[in-house]
């Protein structure tokens, strides 16, 4: 399951300050949470109900020269098949937290990329709130690592990627912070 949890998430970062290729630390406001929200075509499956959720990969990081800290959630809003309390396990809007750690750089393999970020991740239980059998699964299931290339502009503003080069997502990077949100899917269970 990690595979799929890494296929979703990204972040970057910025430049030195001063040069005119960062924002400086400030930069553009940006909130991973902002726009989030369920979308009715994650309710069934070809027509059928089947319970699941609309998700969201999101990181939050703080910049310290060279060292990335902060954390990445999977957030899920839950469709109604999911939340009804007569199938074997229920579910509700949540989200299962890993505690990020790790470095930026210059990207080693990526042409245009302006970062490259090599993160380990922990999870953080305490923070979790999904239905036990979920996180379970993916909590533990999902510590490790991933190595994530940004293109960050001059305005702040980041695309992120994989270091396959697949897409993860948009967001902010400036010289002490990033953040970012992935694209909204369906996940059924």
């Amino acid at each position: 399951m990690r595979a799929l949890a890494l296929t979703l998430l990204l972040i970057g970062c910025a430049g030195d300050n001063g040069t005119g290729d960062d924002t400086g630390t400030d930069g553009p406001d940006f909130d991973p949470y902002e726009g989030m929200e369920e979308n009715p075509n994650c309710e069934d499956f070809e027509g059928t109900p089947v319970p699941g959720a609309t998700t969201y990969f999101m990181g939050e990081y703080a910049i310290d020269a060279d060292v990335v800290t902060g954390y990445e959630e999977w957030v899920l809003f839950a469709n109604d098949a999911w939340e009804d309390p007569t199938i074997a396990r229920p579910g509700w809007d949540c989200a299962i937290r890993w505690d990020v750690f790790g470095t930026v750089s210059e990207p080693t393999d990526c042409v245009g990329c302006t970062h490259q970020l090599s993160l380990s991740f922990t999870w953080n239980e305490d923070e979790s709130d999904c239905q036990p059998d979920l996180q379970a699964l993916e909590g533990p299931d999902n510590e490790g690592g991933a190595v994530y290339y940004v293109q960050a502009g001059n305005d702040g503003y980041a695309r992120y990627e994989f270091s396959s080069g697949t897409f993860l997502g948009d967001g902010v990077l400036t010289s002490t912070r990033g953040a970012y949100q992935s694209e909204q899917r369906c996940a059924f269970f």
